[in-house]
């Protein structure tokens, strides 16, 4: 479903995906030369992504009534965003921020070989094996599993109701647990997705992107939505 609407609603849901490229190319070309700040910027897509598909959360539901749909349907979303969902995205912009730092704090104890660019980090990521390594891929991964449980159902429900941030964290994470199969073989894939457009310089996340975003807006309906 979240393929359908990304070939019928077409250049808006690419428009997404550019310029989610076009901001990994600028962050991680800023930390050229530094590189214990690549892997908390190359994995930090997974804690603000969420939030970043606030448009294309809206033209699915757009779409998904019939109706016509365009970007002005992800303006529109962005402009009658409810200010739980506004709290909650500068929530997950710190969250960001504090993973970067500590994931280069962790990297510059754990990692003991030269990392440079994104297509290194993710050549390590696949070869290495040591201890250092286990235990930093161990920390990141229980951060990472944290934040899908908080946000991969919560960011289109506060959009689509009115309810308050808690209550949508806490509906969010009892959709994961209700349905843990289902939900981590969808971290699975956005995992895949993100080394996927990491090892293309980012062109990946063009399409990649604004797929992951149209399917989410599909899951929360399947499992949270108490619509008809």
């Amino acid at each position: 479903m979240g393929w359908q609407d990304l070939i019928h609603i077409g250049w808006p849901s690419y428009l997404h995906g550019i310029l989610v490229a076009i901001t990994g190319v600028v962050l991680l070309g800023a930390a050229f030369g530094a590189e214990h700040l690549f892997p908390g910027l190359a994995t930090a897509f997974v804690i603000i992504g969420p939030i970043l598909a606030t448009g294309l959360y809206g033209m699915s539901r757009r779409r998904a009534q019939n109706q016509p749909t365009g970007l002005r349907d992800a303006i529109r979303a962005w402009q009658s965003a409810s200010r739980c969902l506004l709290r909650f995205s500068l929530l997950l912009l710190f969250s960001a921020l504090a993973w970067v730092a500590v994931s280069a704090m962790l990297f510059r104890l754990f990692v003991n070989v030269p990392v440079d660019d994104a297509a290194a980090f993710v050549r390590y990521v696949l070869t290495q094996e040591t201890l250092n390594f286990l235990l930093w891929s161990l920390l990141g991964s229980l951060g990472a599993a944290v934040v899908f449980a908080s946000t991969v159902i919560s960011v289109p429900l506060l959009l689509d109701r009115d309810t308050s941030t808690w209550d949508a964290i806490l509906t969010s994470i009892r959709t994961v647990g209700e349905n843990p199969v289902t939900m981590v073989l969808w971290a699975l894939f956005i995992a895949l997705a993100t080394g996927l457009s990491l090892l293309t310089g980012m062109l990946g996340f063009i399409i990649l992107y604004p797929l992951i975003g149209h399917a989410s807006w599909h899951a929360y309906r399947d499992l949270a939505s108490t619509d008809d």
